[in-house]
C-alpha cells in the first residue's frame, strides 16, 4: 500500500518510485540510484513531503537549479522520458496546487525543448559540479578542476563536453605506475 496523507501520493515514495521501479528493466541502475537518492536529499531540503511537510513546496523545487541538476542526470543517460513521465504523474496528483502544476508544465515544456536540442552546457556542468562539492575555476571557454594530483580541463565544441585528465605523481616503483594505468583505463 502506497504511503498517502489526507488522499494525496507522496511525490518521492509513490511517483518517483513507482515510476523507477516499473521501469528499472530499460534504466541503468546507477541512475535509478542516483535519481533515488538525490530526490531524497531535494525532499528534505526543500519540505515537500506529504507526510511531514508542504506538498507546495514541490513548486520550489521544480522552478531550482537542483531540478535541473535531476534533469541533467536524467539527459546524461539518454532518459529524459522518466523525467517526463514523473512530471506527468505529479501534475494528476498535485491538480489541486496550481503552483505545482505550473511548474510542472514549465518544466515539461523545458524538457521537450531540451530532448531535442540535447545540447551540452557549461553552466549546467558547472552547477552539477558545484553541487556535489567540486571547486570549479572558470578558464577561457571552458572550466578547470583540481583534484588531489590530477587536473581536469573540460570545454564545449561542437555541442558536446571535450575533457583532459591530466595526473601527476612520482614514484620509483613501476608496479605503481601499472597500478595507476589500470585504475584509468577504468574511467
Amino acid at each position: 500500500m502506497g504511503v498517502e496523507t489526507m488522499g494525496r501520493k507522496d511525490f518521492l515514495r509513490n511517483i518517483v518510485n513507482h515510476i523507477l521501479a516499473e521501469n528499472s528493466d530499460k534504466l541503468p541502475a546507477s541512475l535509478v540510484d542516483d535519481l533515488r537518492e538525490t530526490l531524497g536529499r531535494m525532499e528534505v531540503k526543500y519540505g515537500f513531503s506529504s507526510i511531514d511537510g508542504d506538498p507546495s513546496k514541490l513548486e520550489d523545487f521544480l522552478l531550482s537549479g537542483d531540478f535541473d541538476d535531476v534533469v541533467m542526470l536524467a539527459r546524461n543517460q539518454k532518459a529524459l522520458w522518466v523525467i517526463k513521465d514523473i512530471l506527468e504523474a505529479a501534475k494528476k496528483e498535485y491538480s489541486d496546487y496550481p503552483g505545482v502544476v505550473s511548474a510542472i508544465e514549465r518544466r515539461l515544456s523545458s524538457l521537450e525543448e531540451r530532448f531535442y536540442e540535447n545540447k551540452a552546457s557549461l553552466d549546467d556542468l558547472i552547477r552539477l559540479l558545484k553541487n556535489n562539492g567540486y571547486r570549479v575555476d572558470k578558464t577561457d571557454g571552458g572550466i578547470e578542476l583540481k583534484l588531489h594530483n590530477s587536473k581536469v580541463t573540460i570545454k564545449v565544441e561542437k555541442n558536446m563536453f571535450q575533457y583532459e585528465i591530466v595526473i601527476k605523481g612520482r614514484t620509483s616503483d613501476p608496479e605503481v605506475i601499472l597500478k595507476k594505468l589500470n585504475s584509468i583505463r577504468t574511467i
